[in-house]
């Protein structure tokens, strides 16, 4: 049965990873910056919810 928790956890990682991806290829320092935190937060909030899950 698929939950609220499963979905936010799902989409921290897709935001995670084409954050992350995204920060890698952007020449702008502050933009890299900025994506590289939103990849940042965003997978620690993903790992934490599989973690109290599992």
């Amino acid at each position: 049965m698929r939950t609220t928790l499963d979905t936010t956890a799902a989409l921290g990682l897709v935001i995670g990873g084409i954050f992350g991806l995204a920060g890698t290829f952007v020449a702008s320092a502050p933009l890299r910056e900025s994506l590289w935190a939103i990849d940042g937060v965003s997978l620690v909030v993903a790992t934490a919810l599989l973690t109290m899950k599992y």
